[in-house]
């Protein structure tokens, strides 16, 4: 499969693959802990709150790091490949914690507090989580953006 047909190279995959298997690790130790805290003292608003949290505390950071590896393998990394880190970042991540979340048991204090959330938004919470979503995509993208962009200023 050819994927610098869209401008993707190895190293993009390889960096972001690397951070979201990193940040995986991260959320599987925090976010159950985390989702149960917050369903006994925030009730049905837990779920937005757990997810904002962890954008901020796993997905941008791991993003920006990301490109910053991505930087360090490949020298004259533009912005493009710092937007393409943080797309595939998330991308992966998202994969990752689809698929080892259930085997692990970590997706159990986090449906709930979905299901809480869901009877809580009703039947807007799909458009919730769509724009949660969208919001957490344009996160990771810039933080894409900053891990080259703070390479770039390290390299003067």
């Amino acid at each position: 499969m050819n994927l610098n047909i869209i401008g993707v190279k190895k190293g993009h995959v390889m960096s972001s693959a690397i951070m979201a298997i990193t940040g995986l690790i991260i959320g599987l130790l925090t976010m159950p802990a985390e989702a149960t805290v917050l369903l006994k003292t925030l009730d049905g608003m837990a779920f937005p709150v757990l997810e904002v949290m962890n954008v901020f505390l796993i997905d941008f950071p791991m993003s920006i790091l990301a490109a910053v590896l991505f930087t360090l393998m490949n020298k004259n990394a533009k912005i493009k490949d710092g937007i393409i880190c943080g797309f595939l970042f998330l991308i992966i991540i998202i994969f990752l914690i689809f698929s080892v979340g259930v085997f692990t048991g970590m997706a159990e204090p986090i449906a709930d507090t979905a299901i809480k959330s869901s009877h809580l938004f009703g039947f807007a919470f799909p458009i919730f989580c769509l724009i949660f979503l969208l919001f957490d995509f344009g996160v990771c993208v810039l933080g894409g953006i900053l891990g080259i962009t703070i390479m770039r200023e390290m390299k003067k």
